[in-house]
This record gives structure tokens, sequence and C-alpha cells, in this order.
């Protein structure tokens, strides 16, 4: 006879719902996926813009912007959602400074375990998922590091 077995429903999230909860890696993924795609459609309007009118390409920021703003608020509602907060605590993130605060306390936080407020825990993140956070940061990593070490010695060498 096999010892007691975690029995506490769960559910597995989908990308573009606005309800339920999602975990660490599943924010950190979702919304490089949603920056992968915003930058993807802005390139293809800028392509599209510098084929067209000048007008079209003043568009292609407007679409980004207002992309990443419902997207990344839809993932931090589901975020503070898994932390037992309520949605209305993603407007933190448009406070200037704060809001990276934020931001990285949705990355670091464990969510609550089981059912709370808002529904079942999620489920275990897939190979996927895990997978696509560590493109995420490896990204991330390499970008910072190009930041802070490449570009001053870039500068350097034009001095």
């Amino acid at each position: 006879m096999s010892g007691p077995q975690n029995l506490a429903p769960t559910y597995k999230p989908t990308w573009l719902t606005h309800a339920g909860r999602i975990g660490r890696l599943r924010y950190l993924a979702y919304s490089f996926a949603a920056i992968a795609a915003a930058l993807l459609l802005s390139t293809c309007l800028h392509a599209l813009a510098t084929s067209a009118s000048v007008r079209l390409e003043m568009v292609s920021p407007v679409v980004w912007g207002v992309l990443l703003l419902v997207i990344g608020v839809g993932f931090a509602r589901r975020r503070l959602h898994d932390l037992g907060r309520s949605g209305w605590w993603s407007l933190l993130q448009f406070i200037p400074f704060a809001g990276l605060l934020v931001v990285l306390w949705l990355l670091c936080a464990p969510g609550q375990p089981g059912v709370n407020r808002f529904g079942p825990a999620p489920e275990k993140n897939s190979r996927a998922i895990v997978g696509a956070a560590g493109v995420a940061l490896c990204t991330v990593l390499s970008l910072l590091i190009l930041y802070l070490v490449v570009l001053p010695m870039y500068r350097e060498n034009l001095a």
C-alpha cells in the first residue's frame, strides 16, 4: 500500500486567458513569448511601412505597446492570483522604479500551495515551459552582459 497522495485539485493554465493562476516559470515564459511576438509583429509592421507608407510606421510602436500592456497586465494579474493577491496590484508595475521591484517579486515569490480564493493551483510545469523560461533567462543574462561588459569596451575604443 502506498502512502497518501497529494489529491489537491490542479488545472492546466492556457496562454491568453485572464482567469486562473500561473506560477513563476510560466510568468517568465509567457512574458518572454509575448515580448518576442510583439517584436515580431513590430518588425513585420515596420517592413510593411517602409514599402507602403510612412504613416504605417508610426502605428507599429503603438500596436507593440498596447499589445504588451494588455497581455503583460493579464499575466501579472494571474501571477498575483497565484500569490493570493488581487489583480489590482498589477497596476503597481506602472510606478517608476517600484514597478521593477514588483516584477522581480512576481518572478521570485512562491505561489500559494493548493486552492486559494482565485482557484486551484496550476499543474506542474511542462518541459516546454521550463525550456522557454531557460531561454528567457539566458537571453536576459546575455543582454545584461552585453550592456555591462561589451558596450563599455566598445565606447572606450571609440574614444
